[in-house]
């Protein structure tokens, strides 16, 4: 936490990230708070934070051009990590910015409608795994039984955990898609534009399948190939291990 940029992976919805990303800013006091969601809205973060009382949500769509209309949203409650952000930076004054890609661009990749969904976490065989050696039902058993459940989780307890096993169950099925690769390359240039001359600390907040990679990327390392680039996923990721805790998150 005394880095430049802070890392700070979600689950979506989670009301444990919620009250930890709030502690966190109030106690870091970043420069900047960069989040999750579509860098298209940006211009128009001054209406999302009016005083709205959730459920609400960004939708965003576009229309092709023989008129087929695809859309998609974002939906915030009042225990999303992403909502208590956007206030709890509201509150001590950071800037603020999205900064995934816009639906437009993550469509012809990617046409899930739910932007806030959490399926790449809870099918990974990693995930798997644990809920067999600890006796757990389920994806959503295992999330409350790691990070939920004790309220005394302090947020380096919250860090060093979910980091850890964000980076494994991403790791442990071969890493992501062509659209998660097109999604953090754009993340990490607006974490890198934003981070030069922020003049204090930068927090990023995204889920935790993302963490990862844009720690590494920060780092000038590369979790793992792009699809198509040469390489196997496995070999990166030893390399990266390798270098020890200058890329332990």
């Amino acid at each position: 936490m005394s880095e430049p940029v802070v890392f700070f992976p979600v689950r979506h919805h989670s009301p444990a990230c919620a009250r930890l990303v709030t502690e966190l800013i109030h106690r870091l006091r970043p420069a900047a708070v960069l989040i999750e969601g579509p860098a298209d809205f940006n211009p128009r973060l001054g209406e999302l934070l009016l005083g709205h009382e959730p459920p609400i949500a960004i939708y965003s769509y576009f229309t092709t051009a023989d008129d087929a209309r695809y859309g998609a949203f974002y939906p915030l409650f009042d225990f999303s990590p992403e909502w208590a952000a956007l206030r709890a930076a509201q509150q001590v004054r950071a800037a603020i910015e999205l900064i995934d890609l816009p639906w437009a661009e993550v469509a012809p990749l990617d046409r899930t409608a739910n932007r806030y969904a959490d399926a790449h976490l809870g099918r990974s065989s990693y995930t798997a795994l644990l809920c067999r050696q600890l006796g757990i039902e389920d994806w959503n058993t295992l999330w409350d039984t790691l990070f939920e459940i004790d309220p005394d989780l302090s947020v380096a307890a919250y860090l060093e955990r979910c980091h850890s096993f964000c980076f494994h169950a991403r790791v442990a099925d071969g890493g992501a898609s062509p659209a998660d690769h097109a999604r953090e390359a754009h993340m990490l240039a607006r974490i890198r534009t934003r981070a030069r001359g922020a003049g204090g600390p930068v927090l990023v907040v995204t889920g935790g399948f993302h963490s990862s990679a844009l720690f590494a990327g920060w780092h000038g390392a590369e979790l793992e190939p792009a699809p198509g680039a040469p390489g196997e996923a496995s070999g990166t990721v030893s390399t990266i291990l390798e270098r020890g805790r200058a890329l332990t998150p």
